[in-house]
């Protein structure tokens, strides 16, 4: 798993030998959600993972399925308090936020940054493509960390400007029938 928030890649899928929510604990319809996840959560398998990614799902909990707010659960008051491994804490998504804004900024900055020029490149980064982050990264905290500032700069980098169309045998054979008319 990786530490870093928000972390560079989505976590494995459970081991096979994880296990499922147990039967009794999932049918139990006085438990609420949280309150299943960490009894789940006790089995030394699950913990691992649980312990990162559960308090960000239980910091916006207070949303149903529909996107709607509440603050009950099954006629239980919600609990939307998360602890981070690095100790912490926060509630609720107005919680998270500030944990995100005050102590990962810069972290998600660069995420962002990545998957943009990745996206605008058609293909994934390579370690020579750091240095363009860095540039982008900096006009864009100097810039106030303003979108437009981001993409501007991803249109203006190297990478951008000089990148290569990817070769396939579908292009080569439009190319050839272009070619002879």
């Amino acid at each position: 798993m990786d530490s870093r928030f928000p972390p560079r890649y989505a976590p494995a899928p459970p081991p096979p030998d994880a296990g499922e929510l147990d039967e009794d604990i999932e049918d139990n319809r006085k438990l609420t959600f949280r309150q299943k996840l960490e009894m789940h959560s006790k089995d030394p398998r699950c913990y691992s993972c649980h312990r990162e990614m559960d308090p960000l799902g239980f910091s916006l909990e207070n949303y149903d399925w529909f996107g709607r707010w509440r603050t009950k659960s099954r006629g239980q008051s919600i609990d939307s308090k998360g602890r981070l491994p690095s100790g912490t804490e926060f509630e609720g998504p107005i919680g998270l936020r500030e944990v995100i804004v005050n102590e990962k900024l810069d972290d998600l900055a660069r995420q962002v940054t990545r998957k943009m020029l990745s996206y605008a490149l058609g293909r994934q980064l390579e370690y020579y493509d750091e240095p363009a982050v860095l540039n982008i990264l900096s006009a864009f905290k100097k810039d106030g960390r303003r979108m437009q500032t981001m993409l501007r700069e991803v249109c203006a980098s190297y990478p951008f400007h000089f990148r290569k169309n990817p070769v396939n045998a579908d292009s080569e054979k439009n190319k050839t029938v272009a070619d002879n008319g």
